[in-house]
């Protein structure tokens, strides 16, 4: 799977002018419509725009994906798979020192990302189990996992 949706989300404008290129220009008088007392958009003039969304013209969108896309590739995708094998080697790591079920590890592997890969004091008491020492040796090893360059 490629990482679209977060390229996507880094470059929002171009994402919200690929959109806007094919609703400005209904809205800017192309439909006529009213709304309902309940709120409902009510077109008053569907025979003139049935065209519009039957065979919609969706070059600039297709272009818009397909360099999306690309970005995705170039840029992205490698970010992904770094982080991947580096999530995947923490988790091995942590397993040789500790072994917890796999819902546990995944939540302290989450925590230790969002936290820079320290366990932050306000979660520790959700891994009660795992001693300083061992919380110390975990915090490496996801660090080291990370910074690998294997």
């Amino acid at each position: 799977m490629l990482p679209v949706s977060a390229t996507m989300l880094r470059r929002m404008p171009d994402y919200d002018a690929a959109l806007e290129r094919y609703s400005r220009p209904l809205m800017m008088g192309w439909v006529a419509y009213t709304l309902d007392s309940e709120g409902t958009m009510m077109i008053i003039n569907p025979d003139q725009v049935e065209g519009y969304y039957r065979f919609p013209d969706l070059t600039p969108q297709a272009e818009y994906l397909a360099k999306t896309v690309a970005l995705s590739i170039r840029e992205d995708f490698a970010e992904e798979l770094r982080f991947l094998r580096g999530y995947d080697a923490a988790r091995k790591n942590i397993r040789e020192i500790i072994d917890m079920p796999d819902r546990n590890l995944d939540l302290l592997l989450r925590l230790l990302h969002q936290n820079g890969g320290k366990l932050a004091k306000a979660k520790r008491h959700k891994f009660a189990e795992v001693s300083d020492e061992e919380l110390e040796r975990i915090e490496k090893a996801f660090s080291e996992s990370f910074h690998d360059d294997r």
